[in-house]
């Protein structure tokens, strides 16, 4: 008799789609730093659109009327500046940096893999949430406008 008593359990049988389920997950794994790359590119191209119209509607039309005054009329520029921000968080993203890993502990490469894509959909996630605030600031600006 062995010295060890270790009992094994008998375990069902793996569902037929098992494969194709961790092969799934391998993938998105290995394509989700692309993905939130890619993301950010269209976010940035995004904004790129968004304030290129904005600058357009404040530039070329008397958008804001003279008789304001000069504080009512910095409120215009609230939307550009969010989305500053958020082009600032986006290219993040997109930036590539230095990382140092130990190229023989796998446990290292996994964290410090993880972290960097948690900190890239991190940033992701601001950068779309100033874009959205930006939007939201605009639209609030259109509607004091049309009271103005």
């Amino acid at each position: 008799m062995s010295e060890n008593n270790e009992i094994i359990y008998d375990s069902p049988t793996s569902d037929p789609e098992d494969d194709f389920w961790l092969e799934h997950g391998r993938q998105m794994i290995t394509e989700s730093l692309g993905a939130v790359r890619s993301a950010a590119n269209a976010v940035i191209t995004a904004l790129g659109v968004i304030q290129a119209i904005y600058l357009g509607i404040l530039g070329f039309s008397e958008f804001i009327p003279e008789q304001v005054p000069w504080e009512l009329k910095m409120l215009f520029f609230i939307p550009l500046l969010l989305w500053l921000v958020s082009l600032y968080c986006c290219i993040g993203v997109v930036m590539t940096g230095k990382m140092t890993i130990f190229l023989h502990s796998p446990e290292d490469i996994k964290q410090k893999s993880l972290n960097f894509t948690l900190e890239k959909q991190r940033l992701l996630k601001w950068g779309f949430g100033f874009l959205a605030a930006g939007l939201l600031a605009a639209f609030v600006l259109f509607v004091v406008r049309l009271y103005l």
